[in-house]
Order: C-alpha cells, then sequence, then structure tokens
C-alpha cells in the first residue's frame, strides 16, 4: 500500500495538471476565437466606414459639380443681363441726340416755316397764329420728350449699375 498510495497522489496531481491544461487550452481557444471575430467585425465596420467614405466623396463631387454648372449658369444670365442693360442705355440715349435735334429744329422755327409754307405765300393771320401755336406746343412737348430722356437714361444706367452689382463675382 505504500506504493498505491504514490501512485495514487501521483496520478491524482497528473490529473489535476491535465485538468488545467485543459482548462487553459479552452481559454485560449475561447480568447483566440474572440479575437477573430472582434477582427471580422473590426473589418465589417472598416468597410462600413469606407462605403460611406465613398459615399460622402460622390456626393461631395456631386455638389461641386452642381454649383460649377450654376455658376456657369449665373455668368451667362450675367452677361446677358448686362448686354441688355448696356443696350437699353445706348437707345435711350440715342433717343435723347435725336429728341434734342428735333428741338433744334424747333427752336429754329423750321416747323413754324413748314407750316406756313402750306398755306402759300400769303397765309391769313389765323393761319399764322395756328402755325405759331403749333410750332410753340411741338418746342413744348419736344423740352418735355428731352426731360423724360434724360430720366429714362437715368433710370436705366441705375438698373445698369445694380446689374453690375449684382453680378459682379460672376463677370470678373
Amino acid at each position: 500500500m505504500k506504493k498505491t498510495l504514490p501512485t495514487i497522489i501521483i496520478l491524482f496531481v497528473v490529473l489535476i495538471f491535465s485538468g488545467c491544461d485543459k482548462e487553459s487550452e479552452k481559454a485560449k481557444n475561447q480568447e483566440e476565437t474572440a479575437s477573430v471575430e472582434a477582427q471580422a467585425k473590426l473589418s465589417e465596420q472598416q468597410q462600413q466606414i469606407d462605403e460611406l467614405q465613398k459615399f460622402k466623396d460622390e456626393q461631395q463631387l456631386a455638389e461641386q459639380e452642381k454649383q460649377k454648372e450654376e455658376t456657369i449658369q449665373k455668368t451667362a444670365d450675367c452677361k446677358k443681363r448686362l448686354a441688355y442693360a448696356e443696350e437699353d442705355v445706348k437707345k435711350a440715349k440715342d433717343r435723347l441726340i435725336n429728341d434734342q435735334e428735333e428741338l433744334k429744329k424747333a427752336e429754329s422755327g423750321k416747323y413754324e416755316k413748314e407750316c406756313l409754307k402750306k398755306f402759300g405765300e400769303n397765309p391769313s393771320k389765323s393761319t399764322k397764329e395756328t402755325c405759331e401755336e403749333d410750332s410753340a406746343n411741338n418746342l413744348r412737348y419736344r423740352k418735355d420728350d428731352i426731360q423724360s430722356d434724360l430720366d429714362h437714361i437715368k433710370k436705366e444706367e441705375q438698373l445698369l449699375t445694380q446689374i453690375k452689382t449684382e453680378c459682379a463675382d460672376f463677370l470678373n
């Protein structure tokens, strides 16, 4: 029995250590499994992050393209509006020049002389008075036209300045 006791003790110790080794191996296997699962989860999350970044980049690119198109459109619109406004100012100034020429003719008595010519060499007194009155009215209308032209030019130039201000970013 003396030999049996040490053998039993040895067997008992071997069993305990072998059980510990199994527990240790089991824990090691669980750690490896958890590590692999964590790595897989991390890889999946990284893939999701990459997809979101790609989507974000695509959205930014689309927004930049949209802004570029809007800028091109606004630039074209500004150039068109500016050209129309400049043309309107030019037309208003041309109308002023024409009305100033007509005023000079009226002031020189040209219209009164033409009126009198219609009635021959010796027009009646009432005809002369009518022609003088028509000439005076014509002169007054021409002066009113010139004032109206000046007001219109001022308005058109203000509009032109406004367009230049609104479009400054797109025209430079």
